[in-house]
């Protein structure tokens, strides 16, 4: 029963590792998983989503791998201390910002229609 138990585990932590990528953009390499067809930028182990030392801003992509990115894992930038600007695409910016907070959205689209 135990050896049917590791076995089970070890393929379920296979899946999982097969499913995670790494694609660089506009010379920034992300670390992203996809599940559902769909990409989610995520930390993986210890390492961040990009590299600690990306400084500067930074435009999440789009897709990666051909995937939609729909969501950031926690602590996908964690170290990150350099970054000073993290641009969501346009495609999903009313989304995330109503998870992130609710009140951004509600801003954001007040400043569109002062336009």
């Amino acid at each position: 029963m135990f050896k049917k138990l590791a076995i089970m585990a070890v393929a379920t932590c296979l899946s999982f590792v097969l499913q995670a990528a790494v694609q660089t953009v506009d010379g920034t390499e992300w670390n992203y998983a996809v599940s559902d067809g769909k990409a989610e930028i995520y930390q993986g182990g210890w390492e961040a989503a990009i590299s600690t030392s990306t400084a500067g801003e930074i435009k999440i992509p789009a897709s990666l791998g051909g995937y939609p990115v729909t969501s950031i894992g926690d602590y996908a930038f964690y170290y990150c201390s350099g970054l000073t600007s993290v641009t969501i695409p346009e495609s999903e910016r009313d989304k995330w910002l109503e998870q992130v907070c609710p009140l951004a959205k509600e801003l954001h689209e007040d400043m569109d229609d002062d336009e």
